[in-house]
């Protein structure tokens, strides 16, 4: 890491290689490809949040700062906006870069049915007897009773 950079906004941007499209990162990159720096007594901060905060006055620092390149090296301002998770999550699935995962009984992990479900939620009977004739945990019983999960049906 380049003295001073923790601090100092040149030398920032000193390691940002300015292209026509895109500002890549030149410096470290973390495990996921995403440039990062020291910066401000804050850690190792992902360089494109670095970045927004530089050209951001008054930003809190709270929330995602997502890419509309989804370039994970780019630092470009103009490339870069404000989101949180289920923002991140939904522009991934549209741009075609994650699928959205499989609902009910299409899930890898369901144990139950659609059909299953529907029979829980008129089914008499503590949680414990219930999960113990589906062969389920009883706290899995509570959460489709509550509806917390299988919420589609």
């Amino acid at each position: 890491m380049a003295k001073g950079i923790r601090n100092d906004s040149a030398a920032f941007w000193a390691r940002v290689a300015k292209g026509a499209d895109c500002w890549l990162w030149t410096g470290m990159k973390d495990r996921d490809g995403y440039g990062k720096c020291g910066w401000q007594n804050r850690g190792h901060i992902r360089a494109h949040r670095i970045a927004y905060a530089l050209t951001n006055p008054g930003w809190d620092w709270t929330g995602w700062v997502l890419h509309s390149c989804d370039t994970p090296l780019c630092c470009n301002p103009a490339h870069l906006w404000l989101g949180d998770a289920k923002t991140n999550a939904h522009d991934m699935i549209a741009k075609g870069r994650k699928a959205p995962m499989p609902r009910g009984s299409n899930h890898p992990f369901a144990k139950l049915t659609e059909e299953q479900v529907l029979e829980i939620r008129q089914t008499d009977g503590t949680h414990y007897q219930v999960a113990l004739r589906y062969g389920v945990s009883d706290a899995l019983i509570r959460a489709i009773r509550v509806r917390k999960i299988w919420t589609h049906i």
